[in-house]
């Protein structure tokens, strides 16, 4: 996944550049491996530059916990009303959700929350994770 500068950028990219084609073998695989990642603390997309300080704090503020795939979700698995999301180059939550098997990987306690809305917002049928993480899961 990528975060690009429009949708416009992103429209031309799935359309012109072949993604879309990509995007559709993604969708119809046997298997997916997915992975998620908080906001609260620095992360990839904010580590990266691919989110910037004001958007993480603005996407926060709208109710995200975190993104899959770029996808930046709230905590009941759905997808946060912010621009961020209309610039990820990644499959959506409903194309995603048709790939076969599901298979989440992602652990660490500031993951806790986002993997809780993941579970909401997808059929995930395997979760790898550590074990601090799986408690906290389970325990509520």
């Amino acid at each position: 996944p990528a975060i690009v500068d429009t949708p416009d950028t992103k429209r031309a990219l799935l359309v012109r550049c072949g993604l879309e084609d990509i995007f559709q073998m993604a969708e119809t695989s046997d298997i997916g491996l997915l992975s998620c990642g908080g906001i609260s603390t620095l992360t990839t997309s904010y580590r990266l530059g691919h989110v910037s300080e004001s958007e993480r704090q603005a996407l926060i503020s709208e109710g995200a916990v975190g993104d899959l795939l770029y996808n930046f979700l709230d905590a009941d698995g759905r997808p946060v009303d912010h621009p961020v999301n209309e610039r990820a180059i990644s499959l959506p939550l409903k194309r995603l959700a048709s790939i076969k098997h599901k298979m989440l990987i992602s652990g660490g306690q500031e993951k806790t929350e986002i993997i809780r809305a993941v579970l909401k917002a997808l059929k995930i049928d395997t979760l790898v994770t550590d074990e601090a993480t799986a408690q906290s899961l389970v325990s509520g």
